[in-house]
């Protein structure tokens, strides 16, 4: 009996054995289909993660932040003048690298409009911060280098700012609003960011980065609200992303020397953030795919449990097959051609129900994360399955060929 043959065969057995094959399928249908559903959560959800961070500047996107002096520079760590709008010269002096420079200084501030008030972060920043983080304005204009040079009190709002603010049908542009007690004129409305069509207020992780947040010009932050403080960030966008490595050096050359040696300042980019996503999606991976497994190997178990149930009902049957000259050979890839047939089966529907329970998902508004059907997903959780029936069927199958057939014809 060739393999096929033996597949067809198995397909017969199971029809014959309804109730006790599907009880046996039910485990090999749950590891694949879960296999298939975690890997499409995660690249969901990763999917997501990674449009944060394209939104969030890039790769490009260099971040100059706080850190505490090492233990060898605490006593002459005073020397360092911190970051500053010195840091900022400096880069744009010596950087050969840097495109675009905007110092930042961030401050949690009361926004009132009328009766309305709401609690938001502000940004004092330059124009650039707009092009570094790829925000757009989708109403009125962004900040210009001539509010900068006059401190102008003019602020550009966040999406969500704006919207607790105004009623439905009021414009902001061209309104003024107080922040802390300043009062400024809106100029623009940056647009609405968000990772799915039906925009869910819950979990979005650009509601703080871009849409609870407001700009104003850095002048106007210093002179007017906050004063001569360090700078919270200093954001650099590089020219090229090949050569990201060497203007990292060169940014952490420049801030070192433009703060007399003290090492009190981390240089973070948008790479260290992409190694964690992906070092965070491959443990969810890791996880999600030995859950499928270890559900597998209960299911390899009931196969083998009904493979040997099998063999004990069709002794009898093995006896005369071989008394009529089959070999031991046949009867081996007739028992593991029924074992594959079981995880076929199995596996089959397990792809069918994890893809079947991601398209439904899908249309579930609201849902902030999409899981994603995934082609490697779907081909390494069946491949799974029929290893599994192989692995299962070979003691069964070897068991079978070796029976012999005057001893399986005795037998009652």
């Amino acid at each position: 009996m060739n393999f096929f043959a033996g597949i067809l065969n198995g397909l017969r057995e199971i029809w014959s054995h309804k109730l006790r094959s599907a009880l046996t399928m039910v485990c090999i249908l749950l590891g694949v289909g879960s296999v298939v559903l975690t890997v499409g959560f995660v690249n969901g959800l990763f999917s997501n993660w990674n449009k944060w961070l394209a939104e969030s500047g890039g790769l490009e996107k260099i971040a100059i932040v706080d850190q505490q002096a090492p233990e060898a520079q605490q006593a002459i760590k005073a020397r360092s003048p911190g970051r500053s709008m010195r840091d900022v010269a400096a880069l744009r002096d010596g950087s050969r690298h840097a495109n675009l420079i905007s110092p930042e200084i961030d401050l949690d501030s009361r926004f009132q409009r009328g009766r309305a008030v709401h609690r938001a972060r502000v940004q004092g920043v330059t124009p650039a911060i707009f092009t570094i983080n790829r925000t757009e304005v989708e109403h009125g204009r962004p900040l210009c280098d001539l509010d900068v040079q006059k401190a102008a009190s003019v602020v550009v709002l966040g999406s969500t700012v704006a919207k607790k603010l105004f009623k439905p049908g009021e414009e902001p542009v061209g309104s003024t609003v107080r922040i802390n007690g300043l009062l400024c004129e809106v100029v623009g409305v940056v647009r609405r960011y968000a990772f799915n069509d039906e925009d869910p207020e819950e979990w979005n992780p650009m509601e703080g980065l871009k849409n609870n947040i407001a700009f104003i010009p850095i002048t106007t932050m210093q002179q007017k609200l906050v004063g001569d403080v360090p700078l919270t960030w200093v954001n650099v966008q590089v020219k090229n992303v090949d050569a990201l490595h060497q203007a990292v050096e060169e940014v952490e050359n420049i801030i070192r020397s433009s703060h007399r040696g003290i090492d009190d300042f981390r240089i973070r980019t948008g790479e260290e953030d992409l190694q964690e996503l992906q070092d965070m999606q491959r443990n969810f991976m890791v996880v999600g795919t030995t859950i499928g497994a270890v559900t597998l190997i209960i299911g390899g178990i009931g196969i083998m449990n009904l493979m040997l149930a099998s063999i004990n009902e069709r002794v009898r049957e093995i006896g005369i097959r071989k008394a009529l000259g089959a070999w031991d050979e046949d009867v081996f890839v007739q028992f593991m051609a029924e074992s594959v047939a079981l995880s076929l089966v199995g596996g089959a529907i397990g792809v069918a129900a994890g893809c079947g329970l991601i398209e439904l998902m899908q249309r579930i508004p609201g849902l902030s994360v999409k899981p994603e059907i995934s082609l490697a997903a779907v081909i390494v959780g069946f491949c799974f399955s029929v290893v599994t029936g192989i692995a299962s069927g070979i003691y069964p199958a070897a068991l079978a060929s070796r029976l012999d057939p005057i001893e399986a014809l005795r037998f009652e």
